[in-house]
């Protein structure tokens, strides 16, 4: 019943793995006067625990939102967190099997540790390069210190906890820091908390109600006026046909940073406070701009990206009633369509550069991976996988619609100024782009959005979304990832597999459990004969669980069968060797038959580099036909084989691995084609990504780039730049990283300083990005053509047990 996903996973991924080609992006020039070193936690290194915290803190995720203080009391930068947005994810699937396979899939890149949930305020001592906890949303002190002040009292609000601080702004001196938590009646709340110096001991509330999170901010253009928007359930809108649940956006503005007045409500936005197909699958409300006198207000809907913007004029005839005029300035009743003509730009971040307005992009590629993995997760328990299909078009459409920026002149003129042509729908934007989208001239990439952009010594810096440690999970056998892994890696990839045998076979019938002890042993000794495999369990796994559970899974594979296997006349054998009719082999029998395939593959496929995917397709189901003759044999000699062991131990084994090659020869020639060309677009793209990790560029002219990194600073796991804050000496680039914790990172410029003689201007600075390469030895060819068989053998035989599980219940 769960036979197409073996279908997919062992004929078309495991077939399509080492043989995805390459393309090569127009290469940026690189800006390489900047000394770029990091300052949370810098003995830590890519796919090491940082979180920001001194000590680390893996689910310290996102840097959220970033702002710097100096006075006489220091010089800090306060960095606003979440709490791991993957582990949230993780943490909901129910049952011991979907965890470990989750540690599977992902290698224990996600953090499985149980998380408090709640967010915290970091700081960074930019005198000392320590980096301390400021603000802690688990300690009730600090929680039971804002509800006691005369704000919290007077919104009738006891708030018990924060989940993230999302959005921040200096004004007047004084950093604030807009947050999101719930109430003790479990009501969603917004806030706002301000710092005004490092002396202060916590934050100060200076707002709270009910509500989202005010995640957008921005200070009018004269520096006189804070302005932030959000959500707030405390206004309605009830227009016909509104659900009561519908987000209500507001907007309000201070000039004191204690007093704050309305200047829009839910009736200014009409149908995008309404549920329906322009509700938000997450963010709603999103940024400001102050830009020639008027307010910029951009909200994520699903039908793209919607701008408002609006200007203080009592007098005016169609102003609210705080005296403000709104109008659509992107959206459906704008001057330009949703998202510039792109409804996949799910919203625009407006950033005030050298005297224009620039948007940067969005696409949802978070959620085009959630449905994915929630497709494959359904297609696990029911074995129809037609969601994991869907999941993939939408990352597939994510990949092709990369991110993008737009700039508005002063005389009101919209143009691209980097992206592709083919995404400008609408008539009334100019392409005026050097660069195609993603800064690159390829066709997709998982360069998927951009967060955050600022101003720095005269450039304007936009950071990147890299969807590359995300998207890679769902065609991990086929974009390069196994064949890529230094032997810890896959040394921990095997001990999670096995973590995976037992929480599978937990509730299996207990006949099934006794025999196959020694087989796992001779698998360890057979791929890493020298360690000690008790050190690579996870915690809680012990090797008499894999003794007690793993019958059903690997005897086919390790076991050597009398017969051996035939070699063709003339023909070289396993080994390299000619093999002659009758002879016996040493070698498992699956790893006989994925050597030929192996052969057979590399044939066939080393013609085809650079060729269209429907001729790829037509080649592979030529393959596959190829492929039907060899595990008939298969499944013949292991049949023959149970026969001649019945009532031995082994027989039973056998007979259910006989059952799983079945299932695979039952699928092979009948995978839908287009579902293959989906598949193979994804995992191509995934594998072209030579540099995974987020980009940073910089253009001092609006068109022209330069790169700073292309990698994540050397680390794949910070996938974005979550937010970049410009002091007068530095940039602070925080990063989102939910799986080792965010990083907090600084860049100086050594040829910006007046301090500055060419004496101290060295040449020997590292490339931005550069890492020292791997020391450890990855796995060799024998060794990954053993886990691969392995993996076939693993995954057939769970979906056999598990049917004949359902049959007996």
């Amino acid at each position: 019943m769960k036979r197409t996903l073996v279908a997919l996973m062992l004929t078309v991924m495991l077939l399509l793995g080492a043989v995805s080609p390459a393309f090569a992006a127009e290469e940026l020039p690189f800006n390489t006067s900047l000394t770029i070193e990091k300052v949370s936690n810098p003995q830590n290194g890519a796919g090491e625990a940082d979180g920001l915290e001194e000590g680390t803190d893996r689910h310290n995720s996102y840097a959220w939102s970033m702002r710097h203080l100096k006075d006489e009391n220091g010089d800090y930068v306060y960095i606003g967190s979440n709490r791991n947005i993957l582990y949230s994810i993780v943490g909901s699937m129910a049952g011991d099997s979907a965890k470990a396979l989750v540690d599977l899939v992902t290698n224990g890149e996600i953090s499985s540790e149980p998380s408090d949930g709640k967010a915290c305020i970091v700081r960074y001592n930019n005198e000392t390069g320590k980096t301390e906890t400021y603000f802690d949303s688990a300690n009730p002190e600090h929680i039971a210190a804002l509800n006691a002040t005369d704000v919290a009292k007077a919104s009738g609000h006891t708030i018990a906890a924060i989940w993230g601080f999302r959005s921040s702004v200096e004004f007047n001196g004084v950093a604030y820091f807009n947050g999101s938590g719930a109430s003790t009646k479990g009501q969603s709340l917004s806030l706002l908390m301000k710092i005004e110096s490092n002396a202060q001991a916590s934050p100060e509330l200076v707002y709270c109600d009910a509500g989202g999170d005010l995640r957008a901010s921005t200070v009018s253009e004269d520096g006189k006026t804070l302005y932030v928007g959000g959500n707030d359930n405390a206004y309605t809108y009830q227009p016909e046909g509104a659900d009561a649940n519908a987000m209500q956006f507001i907007a309000m503005q201070t000039t004191d940073g204690e007093n704050y007045e309305m200047i829009a409500d839910p009736s200014d936005f009409g149908q995008y406070c309404i549920n329906g197909k322009f509700r938000s699958t997450g963010g709603d409300a999103w940024d400001m701009a102050h830009y020639q006198g008027k307010l910029y207000f951009s909200m994520m809907t699903t039908a793209g990206g919607v701008v408002f913007r609006g200007y203080e004029d009592p007098t005016n005839p169609d102003a609210n009633a705080y005296g403000w005029v709104w109008e659509e300035f992107v959206g459906a009743d704008g001057k330009f369509d949703y998202g510039f003509g792109n409804p996949l730009n799910y919203t625009l971040t407006p950033v005030v550069y050298d005297g224009n307005l620039y948007f940067i992009t969005f696409t949802d590629a978070m959620g085009s991976m959630l449905a994915t993995v929630a497709g494959l997760i359904q297609g696990i328990n029911t074995g129809n996988m037609d969601a994991y299909f869907y999941g993939l078009s939408l990352i597939d459409k994510s990949m092709e619609n990369e991110t993008a920026l737009f700039r508005m002149l002063p005389d009101g003129t919209v143009e691209m100024v980097m992206g592709d042509e083919k995404d400008l729908g609408d008539p009334n934007v100019k392409f005026n782009a050097k660069i195609g989208a993603g800064f690159n001239n390829l066709p997709r990439s998982t360069t998927q959005y951009n967060w955050r952009a600022t101003e720095f010594n005269g450039k304007l810096y936009i950071g990147t979304f890299d969807a590359y440690p995300l998207y890679k999970y769902v065609t991990k056998i086929t974009n390069g990832d196994l064949f890529e892994m230094t032997q810890p890696e896959f040394k921990s990839q095997i001990a999670f597999l096995f973590a995976f045998v037992c929480a599978v076979a937990e509730d299996i019938n207990a006949e099934i459990s006794a025999e196959i002890s020694q087989i796992i042993e001779n698998l360890k000794d057979k791929i890493f004969p020298d360690d000690d495999y008790t050190e690579l369990l996870p915690e809680g796994i012990t090797m008499d669980d894999i003794n007690e559970a793993a019958e059903i899974f690997v005897s086919g594979y390790t076991m050597t069968l009398a017969e051996g296997a035939e070699g063709e006349d003339g023909a070289e054998g396993a080994e390299g060797e000619e093999g002659a009719e009758g002879e016996e082999s040493e070698m498992p029998i699956l790893e006989q038959l994925f050597d030929s395939l192996t052969d057979s593959l590399a044939t066939i496929l080393a013609g085809l580099y650079g060729e269209d995917t429907t001729e790829t397709v037509s080649a592979l189901m030529k393959l596959f036909d190829a492929t039907t003759p060899k595990l008939g044999e298969l499944q013949t000699k292991v049949e023959e084989t149970a026969a001649e062991l019945e009532g031995q131990p082994g027989a039973r084994v056998l007979g259910v691995l006989a059952e799983a090659i079945q299932a695979i020869r039952d699928k092979i020639g009948q995978i839908d084609q287009e579902k293959v060309d989906l598949y193979i677009r994804v995992s191509d793209t995934i594998a072209a990504n030579d540099d995974p990790g987020f980009e940073l560029y910089c253009t001092e002219d609006g068109v022209n780039f330069e790169a700073v990194t292309i990698d994540g600073f050397g680390d794949e796991f910070n996938y974005g730049v979550r937010n970049i804050l410009a002091t007068d000496d530095a940039l602070f680039v925080g990063t989102a990283n939910p799986y080792y914790g965010a990083q907090l990172w600084k860049l100086t410029d050594p040829n910006a300083s007046d301090d500055k003689t060419d004496d101290d201007i060295t040449d020997d600075t590292e490339e931005p990005g550069e890492v020292e390469p791997e020391t450890d030895n990855p796995p060799t060819g024998d060794n990954m053509t053993e886990v691969i068989c392995f993996t076939l053998v693993l995954m057939a035989t769970v979906l056999v047990i598990r049917k004949r599980r359902n049959e007996m219940n």
